[in-house]
């Protein structure tokens, strides 16, 4: 809002409706947030964006840049003036110094670090360094071991596929797939016929033309039948989601003994569920 304010006053914004109500003005900070969290979390050194719109460079990019530096330079003058860290820079530096720690000290029971995929820079230092212990070691969660090796080996150019980021992390530890032992010893299962439909269905782009070749030997009857179990809701709005997740739930209430878990990274959405089962207590 401030920003906005010298901006008008200085003519900058030409008659541009930029965070020009307070609401506007909150929703841009929102983003500025999600911008500062983004960057920490990667690692990144947001001052490099300097470098990447030179004077020379379109008058709208400049103000770009300069509605930039209030995370540029207000932002870290305010948090040094309070001696404070943002959240995530927090969560860095304490992962950084777990590190530390465990490269010095070399517990020799076990360290295990199970359910992290590795995805940000601090996290994977940290699974590293138990890695590298005498009894480190690390569960990885929803591990692809179906898919074959030609594809999994074109991962570095498909960021976007949800198994990059374990191509990434094992290319880190120089380990191979095969060095990963399965928890479970069932291979024929309803599940691992699932898992590796799914598997198939997220193959990368480049490597569709292998489809064919999985079609040709499965049993279709059983991968319907291990889809038996699962169903698919498509929700209109996020309201509707948590209504019809907590109607399932409380469906569970009505049958002796029967539990019924809700297992989603999405906390907003846990909250929504909640306060929808508040309705029946």
């Amino acid at each position: 809002w401030a920003w906005q304010l010298r901006q008008s006053r200085a003519g900058v914004l030409a008659g541009l409706n930029v965070a020009a109500t307070p609401a506007a003005a909150a929703e841009l900070a929102l983003e500025l947030m999600r911008l500062m969290d983004e960057a920490e979390t990667e690692a990144v050194d947001l001052r490099q964006i300097r470098t990447l719109l030179p004077d020379r460079f379109a008058e709208h990019e400049q103000l770009s840049l300069s509605f930039l530096n209030i995370v540029l330079n207000v932002w870290p003058d305010y948090l040094a003036e309070r001696k404070a860290l943002n959240p995530i820079e927090r969560r860095n530096r304490i992962m950084a110094l777990e590190v530390e720690r465990l490269r010095k000290c070399q517990p020799a029971g076990p360290v295990i670090v199970a359910g992290s995929t590795g995805s940000t820079p601090a996290t994977a230092a940290l699974i590293q360094a138990v890695f590298d212990l005498p009894n480190g070691a690390i569960v990885l969660p929803g591990l692809d071991l179906a898919l074959d090796d030609l594809t999994w080996n074109t991962l570095a150019l498909h960021p976007e596929h949800p198994q990059s980021g374990f191509y990434s992390l094992l290319g880190g530890f120089r380990a191979a797939r095969s060095d990963i032992t399965a928890l479970s010893n069932a291979s024929e299962d309803i599940a691992s016929t699932r898992t590796r439909f799914i598997s198939e269905a997220l193959r990368p782009a480049s490597t569709m033309g292998r489809w064919p070749q999985y079609i040709a030997g499965i049993d279709a009857v059983k991968v319907r039948d291990s889809f038996s179990g699962v169903a698919l809701v498509t929700a209109s709005n996020e309201e509707e989601e948590a209504a019809t997740i907590a109607l399932i739930l409380r469906e569970a209430l009505e049958k002796p003994d029967r539990t019924a878990p809700l297992v989603t990274p999405d906390r907003k959405l846990a909250r929504r569920v909640s306060a929808e089962l508040g309705r029946w207590g």
